[in-house]
């Protein structure tokens, strides 16, 4: 254990930002034996290529963030507000006009879900009335929808610490055309333990081509009142 601590203490310094011990110097101290010295430079080598190694993980986006999102906005992506669920009016604006001040309730557009924002703030979301509800998109192109991502604050920023509010239960749809039945994609779970965003593949011989993609909530983690949606993302292949 000695001999250990004698080769990793000038890395766990380093790291730790501690000076450096002064056997390493050779002025005023002894010097490193030769034997030592060649075990510490081969234990430092490998330090250095463990920590550019998780550098270079945590710095990798996750696959599904590198491909098409067909429900993005900017891409020409919309919500289909007639088969959409109304949004929940939480917050009240106060204005003045003509020295009186007026009081309405303010809510964000289900629009907001499908920016493809990559960091979620507290509170930037789509909300809706009660723990059930639908958000339907109309792609920015027809495509082969593989499978979906969902994102949510997770509890790490979230100011009360915990999010009731997320979805839990959620089926995917899609058709091709509005006068078509709906076809289900698949049912999935939101895990509140998890990720912020989280992908749902979708099996393969469920694989349909769709215009319009519907997001159907089913139950959120414990809040009646409303549920928040803040990300929706779409992937699959453009329909040839």
């Amino acid at each position: 254990m000695g001999v250990l601590w004698f080769l990793c203490e000038p890395s766990i310094r380093q790291m730790t930002g501690f000076p450096a011990p002064s056997y390493l110097f050779s002025e005023g101290g002894a010097e490193l034996p030769e034997e030592f010295s060649k075990m510490y430079n081969d234990v430092l080598e490998r330090l250095k290529a463990f920590e550019q190694k998780v550098l270079e993980i945590d710095d990798k986006p996750p696959p599904w963030a590198s491909i098409p999102n067909f429900a993005l906005k900017s891409a020409g992506a919309s919500v289909l507000c007639a088969a959409t669920s109304k949004a929940y009016k939480a917050k009240i604006k106060t204005v003045s006009v003509l020295g009186f001040q007026i009081r309405y309730p303010e809510a964000l557009s289900a629009s907001v879900v499908i920016e493809g924002k990559s960091e979620l703030i507290p509170g930037n979301c789509w909300a809706f009335s009660g723990d059930q509800g639908n958000l339907t998109m109309v792609l920015s192109h027809p495509a082969l929808v593989q499978h979906v991502t969902l994102g949510h604050i997770s509890k790490r920023i979230a100011p009360t610490g915990s999010i009731p509010h997320a979805p839990n239960l959620f089926s995917v749809y899609g058709t091709e055309t509005l006068d078509s039945a709906g076809i289900k994609l698949g049912t999935f779970h939101y895990n509140q333990e998890g990720e912020m965003f989280q992908n749902f593949i979708i099996p393969e011989e469920l694989h349909a081509l769709s215009k319009y993609v519907t997001l159907s909530i089913h139950s959120n983690w414990g809040d009646p009142t409303f549920t928040c949606v803040y990300s929706f993302w779409v992937h699959g292949a453009l329909a040839s």
